[in-house]
């Protein structure tokens, strides 16, 4: 019953402390961002960084000077929250799960057996257990042809290697920018899967690593190649535009198939689709090179360079496309040929590598000739001329190999539609893979209405705009079944509240504003999130309200480094208290406690067990010339004679964002008190604003 929710449902969370702190977190947050843009107005000359907003967090935070207005608007704006707050007879949440459904739940969570991942096409979670999973990972990883065994030491001598390969560019750029575009801690590459159901031999007991076919995924994230990969895309994906054939989205093909109206076509037509077997693994890595340097000169006039020099994108690229190593169960890889999926390269660089193998057949008299990523969608006036453009493809690398599929009863499915053709013209209706489980976000989740009022209307209007005039009924059938199988009977009202969000956030001719501050909050409900707008409009900020998702199924079960999050020091410090791996967490707001009573809250963007080092040296030899400084050495002379201390840790949250995390930090220090604590500029400011977050009264 819970997982026939779908990964994407999101149990409901209670109103309490640590949401608050949260939400005082998006109101401080907020005052900094404010403080910031004061004192950029104040400085002509100053810019920020050519690049495009960097998805990732800086790795220093500074605090602005105060500014006295805007400080003070928002901290009317939190005390206006705190009052309505404190106003409300009943802030329940109501709950969306049975207690049977919690209770699954947990022990799903706690059950170390199992393995728990959603399927490659449908969408619907899978469960097998650890062996299972581990003996099916295994099986793939034993193709010789696309992977091989590395040891440790080895990897960290591609990592070595990597780093090396990109020194000089760093060197090249502003500071800021370099740091911020390097991960100095970077997490290991690692190799999860995806089972691809639909193509099950046997299900259940008959089930083996054998008969079930899986997709590897390389997660990269956090990896080495995550920052500087994602400069290389955010150049190379403007040649997107120039690949002629490649479809932006499927309002292009329908573009085309209209088009055909206008053309004088005397014979019958025909069309097919073809798709490429494995793009990604069979991709020549070199010859992907080569095509993006071509295109980098052909193009060079073209494309926003952001700062960025040509020979910078030539050693990005190439040292990016070169490190291919990864981990799964402790054992270290290398994928010797392709790209690896979950690559954040990999989809732009197999569209531009097929430009330049369907050049060839772009000579041939289609009427259509479209492409997305791996998927051609082909119409000519002949079969022998179908018949060309396949061969003509598969003829241009021995690796790259198509398979076609021809009209059933006369519709042929291309992505989400499906195409006919009726009298001479071109019909197409919505169409959804039989693979595909249907699963939405269900209507009872913990999600914003408007998310959900989203998901009805674009649902309805995709369905629409896939059909032709003749077909809509069958495709808008198609949609309300799909939308009343997720619980949508109707579309999703949202309630109504005092200042409107739109004019929030548009200027007076009903533009939206762009650059707005953003101030990020934890969905807890519409009246939370809508009193939070109703505040600021009060006090006169305008700002664009992010709203944080509530962790959802998928994020409560999935691991994707199960079998690798594991401790490799000897004698650790960290995981006697957190569970093995738990040395290995970035980016969280962590607690240390004396013996004596007396504690200390800290933070940390780097590994834990790094930070946590530093604080036992210096309580373990308190006398040590170098650590006399440290809050634990003058500790242990002010209250334990000078004698070795015993620390306890644990961990208060998890953030890996700088800015949110120091701000947390901030507000812990604030509402706890710790006895160890110094001075803190971000504990001042929460105190400057006037955030007192301990409640009147009991949520």
């Amino acid at each position: 019953m819970l997982l026939s929710k779908g990964p994407k449902f999101a149990p409901s969370g209670k109103f309490n402390q640590k949401v608050l702190s949260r939400i005082s977190m998006g109101f401080v947050s907020l005052a900094a961002t404010l403080r910031t843009r004061a004192a950029s107005r104040s400085q002509n000359g100053i810019t920020w960084d050519t690049l495009p907003p960097i998805p990732f967090p800086p790795a220093h935070f500074f605090l602005h000077p105060k500014s006295d207005k805007t400080d003070q608007q928002v901290a009317a704006a939190f005390n206006i929250f705190m009052k309505k707050i404190n106003e409300q007879k009943c802030l329940h949440i109501a709950d969306n799960m049975s207690k049977k459904m919690w209770s699954a739940l947990k022990e799903l969570g706690q059950n170390k057996d199992i393995n728990i991942t959603v399927s490659d096409k449908g969408g619907e979670f899978v469960i097998t257990t650890n062996a299972f999973y581990r003996e099916s990972t295994i099986l793939h990883l034993t193709d010789t042809s696309v992977y091989t065994k590395i040891t440790k030491t080895e990897y960290n001598e591609e990592v070595k290697k990597f780093y090396g390969g990109i020194e000089s560019v760093l060197k090249s750029w502003n500071k800021k920018t370099a740091d911020r575009l390097t991960d100095c801690h970077p997490s290991k590459n690692t190799l999860y899967i995806l089972y691809k159901t639909h193509k099950f031999e046997e299900r259940g007991e008959k089930a083996t690593p054998s008969n079930t076919k899986v997709r590897p995924i390389i997660s990269g994230v956090g990896g080495p190649t995550d920052r500087p990969s994602w400069v290389v895309c955010t150049i190379i994906s403007q040649f997107l535009q120039f690949v002629g054939c490649h479809l932006q989205n499927t309002n292009e093909i329908l573009k085309s198939l209209n088009d055909i109206r206008g053309k004088k076509i005397k014979t019958e037509i025909f069309y097919e689709s073809f798709d490429v077997e494995s793009l990604y693994t069979n991709i020549d890595n070199e010859a992907a090179y080569e095509v993006v340097i071509t295109k980098l000169k052909q193009h060079y006039a073209q494309i926003k360079w952001y700062g960025v020099s040509f020979r910078d994108i030539k050693s990005l690229l190439k040292t990016c496309l070169n490190f291919n190593a990864f981990v799964f169960n402790e054992q270290h890889y290398v994928q010797k040929r392709g790209l690896a999926m979950g690559s954040r390269l990999a989809p732009v660089l197999a569209i531009l590598y097929m430009d330049k193998l369907e050049s060839p057949s772009k000579s041939l008299p289609t009427l259509v000739f479209k492409r997305y990523i791996d998927d051609f969608i082909v119409v000519a006036e002949s079969k022998e001329v179908l018949d060309s453009v396949f061969k003509l493809l598969n003829a241009q690398t021995p690796n790259i190999r198509l398979t076609r599929e021809t009209p059933s009863n006369g519709w042929l499915p291309f992505l989400n539609m499906e195409i006919t053709v009726e009298k001479g013209i071109f019909a197409t209706r919505w169409y959804r893979k039989k693979a595909n489980k249907n699963l939405l976000l269900p209507i009872d989740s913990h999600h914003p209405t408007k998310q959900k009022r989203n998901i009805y209307d674009v649902t309805k209007s995709t369905a629409m705009s896939m059909s032709s005039i003749t077909h809509r009924d069958y495709s808008m059938e198609l949609a309300e079944s799909l939308l009343r199988k997720n619980g949508y009977n109707s579309r999703p009202k949202c309630p109504r509240f005092t200042f409107s969000e739109k004019k929030q956030v548009s200027n007076s001719n009903g533009k939206l504003f762009t650059d707005l501050p953003i101030l990020p909050i934890p969905f807890v409900s519409d009246w939370t999130t809508n009193t939070v707008r109703n505040t600021l409009a009060q006090v006169g900020i305008k700002a664009m309200i992010i709203e944080l998702k509530s962790p959802n199924l998928r994020d409560r079960l999935m691991k994707s480094r199960r079998f690798d999050n594991k401790c490799q020091r000897r004698q650790c410090r960290v995981c006697p208290f957190i569970g093995n791996g738990g040395c290995g967490k970035k980016g969280v707001i962590y607690r240390i406690d004396c013996d004596c009573g007396d504690f200390y809250i800290g933070e940390t963007g780097r590994p834990l067990a790094e930070r946590f080092n530093e604080h036992s040296r210096a309580a373990e030899k308190p006398g040590t010339p170098s650590y006399k400084t440290t809050i634990w050495s003058k500790h242990s002379f002010e209250k334990h004679q000078g004698s070795p201390l015993s620390l306890k840790l644990s961990i208060l949250e998890t953030e890996r964002n700088t800015t949110r995390r120091r701000i947390l930090e901030g507000i812990y220090i604030k509402t706890v008190d710790p006895t160890l604590n110094t001075k803190e500029e971000l504990s001042d400011m929460v105190a400057d604003l006037g955030f007192g977050i301990t409640l009147t009264r009991k949520l």
